[in-house]
C-alpha cells in the first residue's frame, strides 16, 4: 500500500514538472519570446515520469497481472531509463537548432552549467541579454 501511494505521488509530480516545463518551452518558441529558457535537467522528468507510472501500475496490479503484461511493463520500465537519459539531449539538439535558425543569442552569463545539466537562456537580441546580465548583477549585489 505504501508503494502504491509513493509511486502514485512520484508519478504525478514528475509528469507535472515535465509537462509544465515542456509546455512553457514550446509556447516560448512558438511565440518567439524575447527570452527563452531551456532547462535540460527538467527534461529528464519525461523518462522518470514514465518509469514511475509503470512502477505505479506494477504496484497496483502486481498479483492480478498476466505474466505477459508484467513482462511487457518490465521492458517498458527499462526503456523509460533509456528515455530519461537520451530525451534531454535530443530536445537540447532541437532547441539549439531552433535558436540558431531564428537568430537567437545565447546569453552565457545568465545561463548555468553544472556537470551534465544545463539551464540555457536565449534572447532575441544582444540588448535583451545585456539587460538580463545587469539585472543578475543587481540581484547578486543585494
Amino acid at each position: 500500500m505504501i508503494g502504491v501511494i509513493l509511486f502514485g505521488c512520484c508519478c504525478v509530480f514528475t509528469i507535472s514538472v515535465f509537462s509544465i516545463s515542456f509546455y512553457r518551452l514550446i509556447k516560448e518558441m512558438i511565440d518567439h519570446s524575447s527570452v527563452i529558457e531551456f532547462s535540460q535537467s527538467l527534461m529528464y522528468f519525461a523518462g522518470a515520469g514514465l518509469g514511475t507510472l509503470i512502477l505505479f501500475l506494477l504496484s497496483i496490479f502486481h498479483k492480478k497481472m498476466p505474466p505477459v503484461i508484467e513482462s511487457l511493463l518490465n521492458r517498458a520500465l527499462i526503456s523509460s531509463l533509456v528515455v530519461m537519459f537520451i530525451f534531454p539531449h535530443i530536445i537540447g539538439f532541437f532547441v539549439d537548432n531552433f535558436m540558431s535558425n531564428n537568430h537567437y543569442v545565447y546569453c552565457e552569463v545568465v545561463s548555468t552549467h553544472s556537470a551534465r545539466y544545463r539551464h540555457s537562456v536565449y534572447t532575441s537580441d544582444i540588448d535583451t541579454c545585456i539587460g538580463l546580465i545587469e539585472r543578475k548583477r543587481e540581484h547578486d549585489e543585494q
